[in-house]
């Protein structure tokens, strides 16, 4: 209706489709086929909105503008990404294909193909597994890469590993007169 030039008649079913099912979509959002809004209360779906294929949206989403833009200012959903529910994702952003937006997430900036974010605001924090999230509706998180903390626990382990090393053979009495002598040390430099 909307693009037929026939905006009157559109607001007004938007409108009465958003009293009967509290969900709200603009008639001038682009909407791709097979998407699923999964129980749409508080669904919003902004006027330059455009939605790929096969994206699932749970309840609650808002996918907006930040209030400070106008013309094009909605987000870009592309194909097989899954939102979560109470997601908010605004402005003119791209989430790129097989992406997947954790529940209670604030998206503000891009999403990169195949990955999940969460957080207010919203993170990476790991990879999709499948390469259609929106499919398989599986929330679980894969592990990003490696972090600092795990960096730094792979380092302690290879001190620890060459102690080892440096101390076999030797009798348990001897190691332990030398820990305890090195916690000794340490006690008189604080004290």
């Amino acid at each position: 209706m909307w693009r037929r030039g026939q905006k009157l008649m559109a607001l007004a079913l938007q409108s009465r489709i958003s009293a009967i099912f509290s969900l709200d979509i603009h008639p001038a959002a682009r909407l791709g086929k097979g998407i699923l809004i999964d129980h749409g209360t508080g669904v919003v779906i902004g006027e330059t909105c455009v939605i790929g294929d096969s994206v699932s949206i749970l309840q609650g989403v808002t996918l907006g503008g930040t209030g400070k833009a106008s013309g094009d200012r909605h987000p870009k959903i592309e194909s097989h990404v899954l939102i979560g529910a109470h997601s908010t994702v605004l402005g003119n952003i791209k989430v790129e294909r097989g992406s997947m937006i954790s529940a209670g997430s604030l998206v503000l900036k891009p999403v990169a193909p195949h990955t999940i974010v969460a957080g207010s605001p919203a993170t990476v924090v790991g990879k999709v597994r499948d390469t259609k999230p929106s499919l398989a509706m599986d929330h679980h998180i894969t592990p990003r890469a490696p972090t600092f903390c795990d960096d730094l626990e792979q380092a302690v382990r290879r001190q620890v590993d060459e102690e080892r090393e440096r101390w076999k053979g030797h009798d348990a009495q001897k190691i332990r007169s030398h820990v305890v002598s090195a916690d000794e040390k340490r006690r008189r430099r604080r004290g």
